[in-house]
């Protein structure tokens, strides 16, 4: 395994973050278009972009621990496929 390591370690550089502030989130929230079309949870962004003073921290906390431990949770791995006629 240290020979595999060795030889990919030449050309990926180590990927470091900072972490973002629950601000940063919402300033992100904020810039996203306002529209009324809705994911498979049915919030649409005009929702979202009301409630973004209650949700940007856990938001937040949640991206940091995605960022830190690398590991994406399985709830939010839902998505919604509609074939193309």
């Amino acid at each position: 395994m240290s020979v595999v390591s060795q030889a990919y370690s030449k050309y990926y550089l180590p990927m470091y973050s900072k972490s973002s502030t629950a601000r940063e989130v919402e300033n992100i929230i904020h810039s996203l278009e306002a529209k009324d079309s809705c994911g498979y949870d049915e919030i649409s962004m005009q929702i979202m972009k009301l409630s973004s003073p209650f949700i940007s921290t856990p938001l937040n906390i949640v991206y940091n621990r995605i960022l830190s431990t690398g590991k994406f949770p399985d709830r939010l791995k839902c998505y919604i496929v509609k074939p193309l006629y």
